[in-house]
């Protein structure tokens, strides 16, 4: 796990982040809506950006290069810069994104539990999807794409009727963002605006072909697997059950032991709990991802049928036993063949926006504050 960077006011959130590895365009499709995630989907806040749980298998490597945010066409020589002096993290064109702006949806991505990122990785997708989305929304305001005032209404009302408090809820969450409804309108109508450019922009789409579902169904086979698992149970001798004593602890791992020798493992087991439960459990077949990884480690080796312990870890002794192995297995074309077809539409979604956003970029004015730059702000809050 990579050292934090961030300072002490997002430690607390950083934990949930540790291993991140997550596709880099998930942000781009599900936060800007652009796979079909609009504005009846968002909280009463309208929060743009969302971490999607799609299936990851098909999403396209999104190259590290960001030579696109950074072109400096001459026209735009006397555009805002970025600073933290001024307030503003990035320039889109004629449009910024405040650091007031971002920190509301940094802290939002930061407490999702779906995902996992480095946080750098983290700061740079999603400020690289809020710079598309600006760019997307001048381009539609470029078309002059027009949206009807019942449209909007519609979706306000819908967003209403979701808030666990109705209108009465939305409007206090929204005076307490120092906000109004005529301001959430306005937002229901671009993120409209969007919805509507995005269509355009993918057009119409072929169903992919059964040749091009096997071909992905054989290339990506993996991640179709069903892990192994397991029939287990397990006796447990909780250490504060005896006044967390070294001695008594010990003393009790003997006597289970020694009956383990001449008595059935079950039975011993039901001994100490009469429904499986308390001391031990039937936990029935489990993959190891469902036990903790001091016991997953021991019992995925043990062979059909046989037992092991005792085995130490923090405040339990555990005994556990093998009862049934189910092989990891491979499911069948026919199962997800509807998967990898909606994958690949979702595949060629992407290509396509983003494809028009490559062509929108060379001709824009982009400017973002680092990474690095980002950190030190923070730190500056909490001195």
């Amino acid at each position: 796990m990579c050292k934090s960077k961030l300072p002490h006011i997002l430690r607390g959130m950083k934990n949930s982040l540790a291993p991140i590895c997550w596709p880099k365009c998930l942000f781009l499709l599900a936060g800007l809506g652009l796979l079909g995630c609009t504005a009846q989907q968002n909280s009463a806040a309208i929060p743009a950006y969302e971490v999607s749980p799609d299936v990851k298998y098909l999403w396209p490597e999104q190259k590290k290069d960001d030579a696109a945010l950074v072109a400096q066409p001459t026209r735009f020589e006397n555009k805002t810069a970025v600073g933290v002096n001024n307030g503003i993290i990035a320039v889109a064109n004629d449009r910024v994104i405040t650091l007031k702006e971002f920190d509301a949806e940094f802290f939002r991505a930061l407490q999702q539990k779906n995902f996992t990122s480095k946080e750098d990785e983290l700061y740079n997708d999603l400020l690289n999807n809020m710079i598309d989305q600006l760019l997307l929304l001048d381009l539609a305001y470029q078309k002059k794409i027009e949206v009807l005032p019942q449209r909007v209404d519609d979706e306000l009302e819908y967003t209403a009727k979701k808030h666990p408090e109705g209108w009465d809820g939305l409007r206090r969450e929204l005076e307490e963002q120092k906000s109004s409804i005529e301001a959430m309108k306005e937002k229901l109508k671009e993120s409209l605006m969007l919805r509507d450019l995005r269509g355009e922009i993918i057009g119409r789409l072929n169903t992919p072909s059964p040749k091009e579902i096997q071909a992905s169904y054989e290339k990506y086979n993996s991640e179709f697997e069903i892990p192994e698992k397991r029939n287990l149970a397990m006796i447990t001798i909780f250490e504060s059950d005896y006044k967390n004593e070294a001695r008594l602890v010990e003393r009790a791992s003997k006597k289970i032991l020694e009956r383990l020798q001449t008595e059935d493992f079950t039975q011993v087991l039901l001994s100490n709990s009469s429904d499986g439960k308390g001391d031990g459990g039937l936990k029935g077949f489990v993959a190891a991802s469902d036990l903790a990884e001091p016991i997953a480690k021991i019992a995925f080796l043990l062979e059909d049928g046989s037992w092991s312990g005792p085995h130490n870890m923090p405040g339990v002794v555990f005994f556990v036993k093998c009862q049934g192995i189910q092989p990891k297995q491979l499911k069948t074309l026919d199962e997800v063949q509807d998967i990898i077809s909606n994958n690949l539409l979702s595949q060629m979604r992407y290509e396509r926006i983003s494809n028009a956003l490559n062509d929108i970029k060379k001709s824009s004015y982009i400017r973002k504050l680092s990474h690095q730059d980002y950190v030190d702000y923070r730190k500056s809050l909490v001195q």
